[in-house]
């Protein structure tokens, strides 16, 4: 705004003539002085002494701010609040469900572990009378199982109905009509299992497996086994039989057997003395051979007998003699031990025979 003290324009309407007073309106001041004296300096604005217009309408609107931001304020605090209360409710009821998972996901894990635990432990089982006893086996059929002397995998079938007025396997066939090879319980429950059709088991003194003793040349180490009847009652037995077989078996560490480079190390005896140079699971009893030399699935394709490799990777020859004629085993011998890095065990099975000849 542009004044001048001594020329000024004024409203008409607003100007009042005294004799010694004029009164000017500008804007929100009032400017009073004498015609004739000078006119009084401007007063300069100050928030404190000058009261505006304005003042009314703005200490309003404050008291109003005031209220909303102390209303803000409370909305603030109560989502807070409401965040945190329902914050640690959402945080515990997680944890509470992850724990009840984890509790779950455990029981499932610890009910998997204890299946898979018995059926290990059955498939380990060596007979079916361990099947039952030890692991409450009572369901008839077919059963993976181990061998008693060579410890290989095999099934088995176990009829755990108890016979007690049948003795023999003729009664079992003829009366009722049970025709599968396993395992059956004649003569009541304490009777026990008894393997139809009949089978006639001719024990020895070392069926379990056992270490050769270390030495270099062919043969040089031998073992005799010890019948548990006598060698006449044996053959009585064989020949009234229609097939017998018996279980031999060599492992070995860098130990030759039968056919390395032309050099023969192991070899089995007949029951007549007869020395034998194939292996168990030879059907065509060609000398130099063991069972993979007759299936063409050695450790090494050239060679006959997997222990032939004379590596130092630990393995094995294993199968049935079944040669009627030959038959019990009398007497096992190795050689190709005398390095401090080659060794072998050999394991010799029961005589079996069954059927009527």
């Amino acid at each position: 705004m542009s004044y001048s003290w001594h020329h000024y324009h004024a409203n008409e309407e607003c100007r009042r003539q005294s004799a010694d007073i004029v009164t000017l309106p500008m804007d929100d001041y009032e400017i009073t002085y004498q015609r004739d004296s000078a006119p009084p300096e401007r007063p300069r604005s100050n928030s404190k002494e000058v009261s505006r217009t304005t003042s009314t309408p703005n200490g309003a609107i404050s008291k109003v701010n005031g209220k909303l931001r102390i209303i803000f304020s409370l909305l603030v605090v109560f989502f807070v609040v409401t965040l945190a209360v329902f914050g640690v409710q959402f945080h515990w009821t997680s944890r509470l469900n992850i724990q009840d998972i984890e509790l779950r996901e455990l029981l499932v894990d610890e009910t998997r572990t204890l299946k898979r635990n018995l059926i290990n432990s059955a498939a380990g089982s060596r007979s079916c009378s361990e099947l039952r006893d030890s692991h409450g086996v009572s369901a008839t059929g077919h059963y993976w199982t181990r061998d008693p002397f060579s410890g290989a995998g095999r099934y088995i079938y176990c009829n755990f109905q108890v016979y007690s007025d049948i003795f023999t396997c003729a009664e079992l066939s003829s009366r009722y009509n049970e025709s599968e090879y396993g395992y059956y319980l004649l003569g009541g429950a304490t009777g026990g299992f008894r393997y139809c059709p009949a089978v006639t088991e001719i024990w020895h003194d070392s069926m379990d497996e056992r270490k050769a003793t270390d030495c270099e040349a062919p043969d040089c180490y031998s073992h005799v086994p010890q019948y548990s009847i006598s060698t006449d009652k044996i053959l009585k037995i064989i020949n009234g039989s229609k097939q017998c077989r018996q279980y031999i078996k060599f492992r070995c560490i860098g130990a030759m057997l039968l056919n390395h480079a032309g050099t023969r190390f192991g070899s089995w005896s007949s029951r007549n003395g007869e020395l034998m140079t194939y292996w168990g699971g030879v059907p065509s009893r060609r000398p130099g051979l063991c069972a993979c030399g007759e299936r063409g699935s050695c450790f090494y394709k050239n060679q006959s007998c997997n222990c032939d490799n004379n590596s130092l990777n630990m393995t094995q020859d294993e199968g049935y003699l079944t040669d009627k004629s030959k038959l019990p085993v009398s007497k096992m011998a190795f050689g190709d031990m005398g390095d401090s890095t080659e060794s072998g065990w050999h394991t010799l099975g029961k005589l079996e025979c069954s059927g009527a000849a």
